[in-house]
């Protein structure tokens, strides 16, 4: 029986070692050979959480790609960074995995490191990582390059600048905060919501665009969507180059939308807004509802539109119809029928509305 103890009490042992070590090679805090790196994790640490959560008081993060099997955090310095110190720490708990980097101490007494912008932090992520990423920082900047066949989240993110760029993802949720988007594919749907922010977007694919903000502006190069484009603003304006989407939903108290390559149908309310439409081919619905704002519509002469335009005090001026601008109008060409032909409808208080015929 003594013997029988003493063979399960060195199997412990054993056993207490083995994860001892397991541990130390999926974890590591600090870098003997690079004494910026912070720390690292092996993915197989990750293999059952959900997702990462990355926290951090550091104003700027660097997430990039790399030929790597752990996720590698190191600290980008400038001059007189080497002061600080930093606290590291990992934890498990819930199945999602939360990293920590917290600042301690002070460059002066009167100078908090938060307002600091001579260090940040570097995350480099294997390139075959499919686990869900979370990031918080306080309020400093997040760049995210070339993270193709990464599924990638942003959530909660307040106070910073967002640059995404060459990024495949799930979804992207943006919350509070100036950003840059230039070619990013996402399975699912873009969200963006602020109370004053600009977005600026060069090339996006998706399946639906949401964004609801209180005063801000929005800026559109490319934007090719599956279902639905929703535009939610007080005070602001948006522009967007060219647009794809089956609806395209503009609401607005006031602003500008400037709209060009348009494929979709358009469904825009607003107070005093102004909306601007410019297509190269027309075969879409417009419907338009302002109070005093006014509507400016450029079609391709060869466009058939059945016309209806309501208004108290407004004007109607259709290059289309030169000689009575009547308000309900038809141009349908001799092989279509009234039922194949899209309507442009315009409500309007006291808003002009003019249809120009392109040149």
């Amino acid at each position: 029986m003594k013997k029988r103890y003493n063979l399960i009490f060195l199997f412990l042992i054993a056993f207490f070692l083995f994860l001892h070590n397991s541990m130390a090679s999926v974890i590591t805090i600090g870098a003997k050979n690079d004494p910026d790196e912070i720390g690292s994790v092996n993915r197989l640490f990750l293999k059952n959480m959900k997702y990462i959560l990355l926290k951090t008081d550091l104003n700027k993060v660097n997430i990039v790609k790399g030929d790597t099997e752990e996720i590698i955090l190191s600290l980008i310095r400038k001059k007189d960074a080497k002061k600080y110190k930093y606290i590291f720490g990992m934890d498990g708990k819930d199945n999602i995995f939360k990293v920590t980097v917290i600042e301690k101490g002070k460059l002066s007494q009167d100078t908090n490191l938060s307002d600091n912008y001579d260090i940040g932090l570097k995350v480099i992520v294997p390139k075959d990582l499919d686990k869900r990423i979370d990031f918080e920082s306080a309020n400093g900047d997040i760049k995210i390059r070339d993270l193709k066949e990464l599924i990638f989240v942003r959530e909660q993110v307040k106070n910073i600048v967002i640059r995404v760029k060459n990024v495949i993802a799930e979804d992207l949720f943006i919350e509070n905060v100036d950003s840059g988007i230039e070619n990013a594919v996402l399975k699912n749907d873009f969200n963006y919501k602020y109370a004053t922010a600009f977005l600026y977007i060069k090339n996006l694919k998706a399946k639906n665009f949401r964004s609801e903000g209180t005063d801000g502006d929005m800026v559109i190069k490319k934007i090719d969507l599956e279902n639905e484009f929703n535009y939610r603003i007080n005070t602001g304006d948006v522009t967007v180059k060219s647009i794809k989407a089956n609806d395209i939903n503009i609401n607005s108290t006031s602003g500008c939308s400037f709209l060009g390559d348009i494929k979709g149908n358009i469904n825009f309310k607003t107070n005093s807004g102004n909306l601007f439409l410019f297509y190269k081919t027309f075969g879409d619905f417009i419907t338009a509802q302002t109070n005093s704002g006014n509507i400016e519509i450029i079609l391709p002469k060869d466009a058939d539109f059945i016309l209806n335009y309501m208004s108290t005090s407004g004007k109607l001026k259709n290059d289309f119809d030169p000689n009575e601008n009547k308000n309900s109008f038809t141009k349908i060409s001799d092989n279509k029928q009234p039922k194949d032909v899209n309507t442009i409808k315009i409500d309007t208080d006291s808003g002009n509305c003019k249809i120009v015929k392109e040149k």
